[in-house]
């Protein structure tokens, strides 16, 4: 495992606690990201009214899914390139695209998350699961093709790539900023799976007044780690480093 002496730009990693997540230097968007959520979850909450949350309805498509999905893209696409852009790479944003973006699992380690939602227990939704193979994420492409041609691919805006992109969203928001992502209280409750306290790799997060349960991956999975001591270099001027995703 490669230990880095100071974090990252929107990263959290292993190794130590995340008190960095409150250095300015650090992001300056947050809430910005989490109200975009939860307007998303909001509105899958209402169509949760006349579109029973079911697997037997996940091929369920209308044009209120599928303004849903090109919503939840389009806000996956924004994070990604967020990501990228306040650390180092030298793509230009208007030539971004999956293989780009995949880059960010090296470090995140997307690829390990899982979710489950509260509308549907027993159901887990691992929205980066083929990113442990390659760049190829499959709601992602059916977002590509729905939003380019409706008319012919307007089955592919359904009830299970809606959920999947917002699931898509709530990790990618928590490998950003932790705890710090689960209400704006930044309080949350675990439910436990035999863990003896709430900081275990097989805790799943619950995020209060969300619909979502967050299943973090463990230490192992990571290939980074933070190894550090905040509070030595917090008053450094540059205390919070860019990686440089070039070399991925």
């Amino acid at each position: 495992m490669i230990e880095l002496n100071k974090p990252i730009k929107r990263i959290i990693l292993p190794g130590v606690k995340t008190d960095y997540i409150e250095n300015s230097g650090y992001s300056n968007n947050l809430f910005e990201q989490k109200k975009v959520i939860q307007i998303l979850e909001e509105d899958l909450k209402k169509i949760s009214e006349y579109v029973e949350p079911n697997e037997k309805n996940f091929s369920t498509y209308s044009l209120k899914l599928y303004e849903l999905f090109i919503k939840a893209s389009i806000e996956f696409e924004n994070m990604c390139k967020q990501i990228l852009l306040d650390n180092k790479y030298d793509k230009k944003i208007t030539k971004l695209d999956i293989k780009d973006y995949y880059k960010i699992n090296t470090l995140m380690c997307l690829d390990r998350y899982s979710c489950s939602i509260n509308l549907i227990p027993d159901k887990n939704f691992i929205p980066f699961e083929n990113w442990s193979k390659n760049h190829v994420l499959k709601w992602y492409q059916d977002y590509n093709k729905v939003k380019h041609n409706r008319t012919n691919n307007f089955k592919m805006a359904n009830l299970e790539n809606v959920l999947l992109s917002i699931s898509a969203l709530r990790i990618l928001l928590y490998a950003q900023y932790g705890n710090f992502s689960l209400d704006n209280t930044l309080s949350f409750d675990t439910i436990k799976m035999g863990a003896e306290d709430s900081e275990n790799d097989n805790d799943y997060l619950y995020l209060n007044h969300s619909l979502f349960l967050i299943k973090k991956p463990s230490e192992s999975d990571y290939k980074y780690k933070y190894n550090f001591k905040w509070d030595v270099i917090k008053e450094e001027t540059d205390c919070i480093e860019k990686f440089d995703f070039n070399q991925i």
